[in-house]
């Protein structure tokens, strides 16, 4: 076993790579860090210098298109079985001090298995602590008739519901536990849960209910580029408001046709990632991959899928958010944008004039005090304290196992 060696499982989409790359940089100096390769991001981990390491996982993009669908057929026990048995034997291969993962479904039996601790960074509105209600997503066929029922009724309706399917979707876990000798959990969310968990959001924006001494907010992992590119700041020094439309790697650019309509050119659209090129008009400036932060000062209104790391991106900059999710834990994101009054469902216009009015509706609202509120938060948290801090707590743990 390593004395410094920590195994990172990021589930295969850009978000989940790009924030424990950023944890990963808090921790480089003190640890060996290897990455479960993916060879989608693998530019990303060369450029840090981490290296890499074989463990595949369920395909990300199947699993985005059944979840498109409501549809959790991927969640079966031969994909997880695969899973499970590929991260056992990374594990015997690296022999880690610990393991971490973000999203990651079966590291937990892995982690057990080999007897390893396993720190679990989560999205807090996936928390089996959290306080809110998770709406019943528009994906699900029975949304229209449920949301008709009286607020009392739909709340216990939708908690009633979730337990349920939950329950539904841990059953191949529960088979995999018993043929493997490991311990038996309740439910899905139990699955999601390391020795250690970090929650990468603002507690202002998921709050949770009383949180046991093995979980702690070190706030939005934001992905830190230094890229700089002058091109695009030159083409956008034309006075226009500059608008950014991005999809992350799980929303789908066709929700966000309506801008290549020509009355759309008196903004700098910028698309970033858009590799179809589904936005195609004259007006439209692509880009791969848009360092947001480099462009401060040049966006006024973030179009989006509704991801949670392009949310606290466009928080930190005081941009007013337009929501267009494609799958439902998207919309748990969109909810609370929309409770806060931080942003509107872009779905909610009918036709391009009505788009322009919600952009010039928002546009101004970036300096407002909610806004405002929302930035001097983000600037006062310190993830690098708390996941130096949970890291070095988990190391400790590791070494009285090995004594």
């Amino acid at each position: 076993m390593s004395a410094k060696r920590i195994l990172f499982f990021p589930y295969s989409l850009m978000s989940h790579y790009l924030r424990c790359i950023q944890a990963a940089r808090f921790l480089r100096n003190d640890y060996e860090i290897l990455f479960a390769d993916c060879p989608a991001y693998r530019k990303y981990m060369d450029a840090e210098g981490f290296r890499m390491f074989d463990a595949p996982g369920p395909d990300a993009e199947e699993v985005i298109r059944l979840s498109s669908r409501f549809d959790f057929s991927w969640l079966n026990e031969k994909t997880l079985e695969a899973s499970f048995l590929a991260q056992l034997k990374a594990i015997e291969k690296q022999k880690p001090l610990l393991l971490a993962g973000d999203n990651s479904f079966t590291l937990r039996m892995a982690a057990e298995k080999t007897g390893i601790p396993y720190v679990s960074i989560q999205n807090a509105y996936m928390s089996k602590y959290y306080a809110l209600l998770r709406r019943m997503s528009r994906l699900h066929p029975k949304t229209a008739q449920v949301e008709k029922l009286p607020a009392p009724l739909y709340r216990w309706l939708v908690r009633t519901a979730e337990s349920f399917h939950m329950q539904k979707i841990h059953a191949p876990f529960r088979k995999l536990r018993k043929k493997y000798g490991l311990p038996e959990t309740d439910t899905f969310p139990d699955e999601m849960e390391g020795n250690f968990n970090l929650l990468c959001d603002l507690p202002e924006i998921f709050p949770q209910k009383q949180l046991p001494a093995n979980y702690w907010f070190c706030g939005p992992l934001i992905y830190e580029n230094k890229s700089s590119d002058e091109s695009l700041l030159s083409e956008l020094a034309n006075g226009k408001p500059g608008i950014l439309l991005s999809m992350g790697s799980s929303g789908s650019f066709a929700s966000v046709s309506m801008f290549n309509h020509p009355d759309f050119a008196a903004y700098n659209i910028i698309a970033a990632g858009d590799h179809q090129q589904i936005l195609n008009a004259p007006h439209i400036i692509h880009r791969p991959f848009v360092n947001a932060r480099s462009l401060a000062g040049h966006l006024h209104l973030f179009v989006f899928h509704a991801g949670n790391g392009s949310m606290y991106e466009a928080l930190r900059q005081g941009l007013p958010m337009l929501t267009s999710p494609f799958i439902f834990e998207q919309e748990w994101n969109e909810q609370r944008i929309l409770e806060l009054q931080l942003g509107e469902c872009l779905r909610k216009a009918k036709n391009t004039s009505e788009v322009i009015a919600l952009i010039e509706k928002w546009i101004p609202m970036g300096r407002s005090a909610q806004f405002l509120h929302f930035r001097e938060l983000l600037s006062r948290q310190k993830p690098e304290q708390v996941i130096c801090d949970v890291f070095s707590k988990a190391s400790s743990t590791a070494s009285e196992t090995m004594i």
